[in-house]
């Protein structure tokens, strides 16, 4: 039917007037955009792209009709939420389909890039992923948290930036691998800051943060924590010293006027209350 109708249609882009030239060969190749194949194999026209993350695909805007193009990035569309879908049940099902498919790299900052950027991920899984103790997946949460810049934020907030894309998991080892890089990453980010110790102390005061998120923001927690009892709670932290009162009374009240949906897990309040860390 395309071939059919080429010559019952005149293209509205390549002829906006009846008796106007033709434009040469030469300054039609000038003006068409180019075009790239980005790292998951999808097609991008430097005219326009709408992206989703891996999902990213885009609509050449040029006056060719071109069939071709636009059944492989249907499939390409198809075998992307496939893999999404396997993803949200069991996430390395889902990333060993893409990876099969050609659409997601083999390394851990693939991988990691690929959890950055697809919102379409469940964010329990994600946090899950993250989480396990395998080689690889470490690797992968490693590079994760490599790819944020915490540069120039406030404790809190950078933690609120880090938890944005997943959801705790309810084991208490998988939290601690996952707050124990954080800190590490925290520090690198803002080697210029005099207030942590060591990566020690900002790894447990992510522990004691997300604590009284849960604590001060959970229906379950009839008796909630004071602020003189967070006080008390986090002394001695910061190699043998305390941090400064007047800081952590801070962090109390901003957290105590604003609930983080991700820091908000009963599970891991549960689940942190028995970690080392924080006896």
């Amino acid at each position: 039917m395309v071939e059919w109708s080429k010559d019952q249609y005149v293209n509205p882009n390549s002829q906006t007037s009846l008796g106007q030239e033709k434009p040469s060969e030469q300054e039609s190749s000038e003006t068409k955009a180019p075009e790239t194949i980005n790292r998951y194999g999808s097609i991008n026209s430097l005219d326009s792209t709408a992206s989703s993350g891996i999902g990213s695909y885009s609509t050449q805007m040029s006056g060719t009709d071109n069939p071709e193009q636009f059944e492989v990035l249907k499939q390409q569309k198809e075998i992307i939420e496939q893999g999404i879908d396997l993803f949200n049940k069991k996430p390395k099902r889902g990333i060993q389909y893409l990876q099969e498919q050609g659409m997601l790299g083999t390394t851990p900052e693939d991988l990691a890039q690929f959890l950055h950027q697809e919102e379409r991920l469940d964010s329990t899984q994600v946090g899950e992923f993250l989480g396990d103790n395998d080689r690889f997946n470490k690797e992968v949460m490693y590079a994760y948290v490599d790819q944020m810049d915490f540069q120039g934020k406030d404790f809190v907030s950078a933690l609120r930036m880090f938890l944005e894309g997943f959801r705790l998991p309810g084991e208490a080892q998988k939290i601690d691998r996952l707050m124990e890089k954080f800190a590490a990453r925290y520090l690198e980010c803002n080697q210029g800051q005099t207030l942590f110790a060591s990566a020690d102390t900002a790894y447990v005061l992510a522990y004691s943060i997300i604590m009284l998120t849960t604590d001060l923001h959970s229906p379950q927690v009839k008796n909630k924590m004071t602020k003189e009892q967070y006080i008390k709670m986090n002394r001695g932290i910061n190699d043998s010293k305390d941090l400064p009162e007047e800081y952590l009374s801070a962090i109390y009240d901003e957290i105590a006027g604003k609930k983080d949906r991700h820091e908000g897990d009963e599970r891991a309040h549960h689940e942190i209350q028995q970690a080392e860390c924080c006896q």
